[in-house]
């Protein structure tokens, strides 16, 4: 266990929806997507969940300074439709 911090990734993810990470037009679906929903913060974490779900693996190898950097690498990111289908 690694101990990382929330705050070194998923407070950026969730303060900006995730604008950092994603190219525009991948922004403009999550967020269209999130604006239509009744409860926007829950599923701004679900989706936070997702994203550490399709980079699991990696963080279970990882030592704490490689695992910071996976968090915080806007590369090699699902298509946001994958994204919003597996935070369902």
């Amino acid at each position: 266990r690694l101990d990382i911090d929330e705050r070194f990734y998923a407070l950026r993810w969730l303060r900006l929806w995730f604008a950092h990470e994603f190219a525009l037009p991948d922004v403009l679906v999550l967020w269209d997507f999130l604006l239509s929903c009744e409860h926007r913060a829950v599923w701004a974490r679900y989706l936070s969940l997702a994203l550490l779900l399709i980079k699991r693996r990696a963080l279970l190898r990882a030592d704490f300074s490689t695992a910071v950097r996976i968090l915080l690498n806007s590369r090699d990111l699902p298509d946001v439709r994958a994204l919003v289908t597996l935070a369902s």
